[in-house]
């Protein structure tokens, strides 16, 4: 690329711009590719880079990991259901789902807290 650059005569600055921009990643995480001042300086950055992304990569794999490993049954007990409340189960699997939402101001079904009859009426 760098010999079809010379060519057409684009400057370095541009031509690794160009190439920073082709890069589908995050500007935070092509941060290290700035402030290269020759093409071999951008080089060096660019293996850096690399190595960053594989790094990223492999810790990406162990949190990915971690979490199928937090989904145990020991860690089921502690998932809350939003619509419920109840613990062990998650809203989209919550057995009273067809009863509608809980209020948590008085415990009953069919409406929340927001809009409470009982709540309003004690005010």
């Amino acid at each position: 690329m760098h010999e079809l650059a010379m060519q057409v005569g684009v400057p370095d600055d541009s031509l690794m711009d160009y190439i920073i921009c082709g890069i589908p990643d995050a500007v935070v995480n092509k941060s290290v590719l700035y402030g290269a001042s020759s093409i071999l300086e951008f080089k060096i950055k660019l293996e850096l880079y690399k190595r960053t992304c594989e790094r990223r990569e492999v810790e990406s794999k162990d949190t990915t990991t971690a979490k199928q490993i937090s989904t145990t049954p020991a860690a089921a007990s502690e998932v809350r259901c939003y619509n419920c409340g109840g613990r062990g189960h998650q809203s989209r699997e919550c057995p009273d789902a067809e009863k509608g939402p809980k209020c948590f101001a008085c415990r009953a079904y069919g409406h929340m807290s927001s809009s409470c009859p009982v709540k309003s009426e004690t005010q």
